[in-house]
C-alpha cells in the first residue's frame, strides 16, 4: 500500500505520490531532534555525572527523493517547477506550508475527533527541490527523472489535524482584520442583519467600482496590496484634489425613516489615526458626524447613525482636500448600533438580488456542540472565552451558550445589564 505524502497550504495541495510523482524507496518520517541541557556542577562532581535540567527541540533538515515520470522533457520540468513554486511560499506564519504524511491511505477522510488514523503534518520553514543528477541522460530526460531531491527545513514537532468540536450555521467567520500576523482572534458570531449597501466590497477586477459614483475632484484606484485590503480581494484608494466634488457614493434607498447605522473601514497611508479632517461618512448629500474606532494594523471603523430617507439618496464617503484614504467593507443597516460587515460572498450571507449589485442578508451565527461525541454533560465544566463588541447599553440579550430548553445557559440580559447563568 502506497503512503500518502502531500504538500499543503490552506485549501491547496500537491500530491507527491500520485500522477507524475512517486516517492522513492527509503522515505522515513523525520525524527524529533532535541538537545538536552545538562548541569554537571563543579570540578568536585567527579562520580555522580550530570543532571538533566531541560530539553530544547530544534528545527531539523529533512531530505527525501521523488521520482518524476512524464511523457516529455517539458512535462518533467513543469513537475519540478510545481514543487519548487509550492515550497517557495513556505515560512509564512499566517499561512503555513505543511508536509502531510500518512502510512495508511485506505481512510477516505481525517477523523473529526481524536488522532487515531489521522495524518501528521510537518510545518515547512524553507524548502527546495533539486533536479536529478541523471538529467543529462537523454532517454531518461524525456520519460522520467528518478531521485529528484526534496530538501526541507521543518519545525520540531509534528501536528495532527485540528479537531472539530462544533458545527456552525449562519454568518460566522474568523476575526482576522487588523492582526499584523494574520492569526485569528477567535470566532465572530454576529447577529442577523441586512446590509443595504449594494456594492459593499470590491471584488471583480474589471468592474470593481460598478455602481459607485466618483466626484470629479476625487482620484480612485483599485488596490490589491494585502496590507491595504480589509475584505475580499480589493480595496479602493481615494485621493481628493479639491474641497468640492470629492465624494464616493452609491445610490441607496433604505425604504423607511428608521434609525440606521452606517460603517466602513478606513486606513491611512501612514497607518495613522483618521479624523474628520481626513474623511467622513456621507449620506443624503451631507457629511455625517463620524466616530473612528481602532481595529488594529492601521485599520479603523468609521461609524455614524442617523434617520433613514425613504427614497434613493447618496451613501458613501467624502474625502477632505489633499487627503488620501483606503476604504473597504461598507455597511448600512437598520439598527441603532453597528454589527460585523455582511456581504453575499461570505458564508451564511446571501445577495438579495444581483450578485455584488444588491443588498445582503445575514442569518444569525450559531454554534452547535455535538455533546454526545465531545462532552459528558454530567461531568466536568464548560469554558467559554467571550469578548463583546458592544457596551453594556446594548439593546439585545446576548447568549454565550445554552443546552436543552433551559437546562444550562448563560447570557447577557439587556434589561438589567447583568450576566445570568
Amino acid at each position: 500500500m502506497a503512503i500518502l505524502l502531500k504538500l499543503t497550504r490552506g485549501a491547496r495541495t500537491l500530491d507527491l505520490n500520485s500522477g507524475i510523482y512517486k516517492v522513492a524507496v527509503g522515505f522515513v518520517p523525520p525524527p524529533l531532534q532535541e538537545v538536552a541541557n545538562v548541569a554537571v556542577g563543579s570540578s568536585a562532581n567527579r562520580r555522580v555525572g550530570g543532571t538533566l535540567v531541560g530539553k530544547r527541540a530544534l528545527d531539523r533538515d529533512f531530505i527525501f527523493d521523488v521520482h518524476i515520470i512524464g511523457a516529455s522533457e517539458a512535462e518533467l520540468r513543469r513537475g519540478i517547477s510545481d514543487i519548487q513554486r509550492f515550497l517557495s511560499q513556505a515560512g509564512d506564519e499566517s499561512r503555513p506550508t505543511y508536509l502531510q504524511f500518512n502510512g495508511v491511505t485506505d481512510v477516505a477522510f481525517e477523523p473529526l475527533w481524536g488522532q487515531y488514523g489521522a495524518s501528521i503534518r510537518y510545518e515547512i520553514l524553507h524548502g527546495r527541490v533539486t533536479i536529478s543528477t541523471r538529467y543529462s541522460i537523454a532517454d531518461l530526460r524525456e520519460k522520467g527523472l528518478p531521485n529528484c531531491r526534496v530538501s526541507l527545513l521543518v519545525k520540531p514537532y509534528a501536528t495532527g489535524p485540528e479537531q472539530q468540536v462544533a458545527s456552525a450555521t449562519g454568518g460566522i467567520y474568523e476575526d482576522r482584520l487588523g492582526r499584523v500576523d494574520g492569526v485569528s482572534r477567535g470566532l465572530r458570531i454576529p447577529e442577523a442583519t441586512v446590509n443595504k449597501m449594494t456594492a459593499p466590497v470590491f471584488r471583480d477586477g474589471t468592474t470593481w467600482d460598478t455602481l459607485w459614483t466618483t466626484g470629479a475632484n476625487l482620484i480612485k484606484t483599485r488596490i490589491d496590496d494585502r496590507e491595504f485590503v480589509g475584505f475580499d480581494r480589493f480595496s479602493t484608494r481615494l485621493t481628493a484634489t479639491a474641497s468640492t466634488l470629492n465624494t464616493f457614493t452609491l445610490s441607496i434607498n433604505v425604504g423607511n425613516t428608521n434609525t440606521h447605522t452606517f460603517t466602513c473601514f478606513v486606513k491611512l497611508p501612514d497607518l495613522g489615526t483618521p479624523t474628520s479632517s481626513d474623511m467622513e461618512l456621507y449620506y443624503n448629500g451631507t457629511a455625517q458626524t463620524t466616530v473612528f474606532t481602532e481595529v488594529g494594523d492601521g485599520w479603523y471603523r468609521a461609524e455614524a447613525s442617523f434617520a433613514g430617507v425613504n427614497s434613493a439618496v447618496t451613501a458613501g464617503v467624502i474625502v477632505k482636500d489633499s487627503r488620501t484614504v483606503y476604504v473597504d467593507g461598507f455597511q448600512l443597516e437598520e439598527k441603532a448600533y453597528a454589527t460585523a460587515v455582511a456581504y453575499g460572498y461570505q458564508f451564511g450571507v446571501v445577495w438579495d438580488g444581483t450578485v455584488a449589485e444588491s443588498s445582503s442578508t445575514r442569518t444569525k451565527g450559531q454554534l452547535k456542540i455535538a455533546t454526545a461525541d465531545v462532552m459528558d454533560i454530567d461531568q466536568g465544566c464548560v469554558r467559554v472565552v467571550w469578548r463583546t463588541a458592544y457596551p453594556n447599553t446594548h439593546a439585545n440579550d446576548l447568549y454565550f451558550f445554552s443546552a436543552g430548553s433551559a437546562d444550562l445557559r448563560a447570557w447577557f440580559q439587556a434589561s438589567d445589564d447583568k450576566i445570568h447563568f
